[in-house]
C-alpha cells in the first residue's frame, strides 16, 4: 500500500529541484566590521534563504540567494541585528572605482517586473553608454580582464 505513495513522491522530487528560482549576487556595506557579528548575519541570511551563500570580509557582504528575494528585504533583516549599519551597495564589482569616469556613470538594470523589457532596455542602455563613452568602456574592459575571482566561503 505505501509502495504507490512513494513511486508518486520519488516522481516528484525532479520538479521540486526545478522550482527553485534563479541567484543574484548582493553586496552590502556596514558602517562597522562585521566579523565579530558573522554568526549573527549568517543566521539571518539563512533564515531568508537557507540556500544563501555568504561571503564577508570586513565591512564587505556580499550574499548569492534567491533573486526573488529583494535586496529591501535583506537590508531591513540585516539593520533588525542593530550590529551597524547595513546599506545595499547596487554597484557591480567588474565597476570598480577610477576606473569609469564620473560623468559616464554605468547603466543599472532597473527591474520593473518585466523581465524581457527590462533586459531589453537594459542592452540598450549599455550600448548608447558604450558608444557615448568609448575611453571608459576601454577602462571598463582592462579593469575585467584584471579581476581575480572572490571565493566564496
Amino acid at each position: 500500500m505505501m509502495r504507490p505513495y512513494f513511486i508518486f513522491i520519488l516522481s516528484l522530487i525532479p520538479f521540486l529541484s526545478f522550482a527553485q528560482g534563479a541567484t543574484v549576487v548582493h553586496r552590502f556595506n556596514c558602517s562597522v566590521d562585521i566579523r565579530p557579528a558573522e554568526k549573527f548575519v549568517r543566521a539571518a541570511i539563512a533564515s531568508l534563504d537557507p540556500q544563501a551563500m555568504v561571503s564577508i570580509q570586513e565591512t564587505q557582504l556580499k550574499v548569492r540567494m534567491d533573486s526573488r528575494i529583494l535586496p529591501s528585504r535583506t537590508e531591513k533583516t540585516l539593520n533588525r541585528l542593530e550590529q551597524g549599519t547595513f546599506t545595499h551597495d547596487p554597484s557591480h564589482r567588474s565597476v570598480k572605482q577610477g576606473t569609469v569616469e564620473v560623468g559616464s556613470p554605468f547603466p543599472q538594470y532597473l527591474d520593473t517586473g518585466h523581465p524581457d523589457a527590462d533586459e531589453a532596455a537594459f542592452v540598450q542602455a549599455k550600448q548608447a553608454w558604450r558608444l557615448e563613452n568609448p575611453e571608459a568602456h576601454d577602462a571598463l574592459r582592462q579593469a575585467q580582464r584584471n579581476i581575480q575571482p572572490v571565493p566564496y566561503e
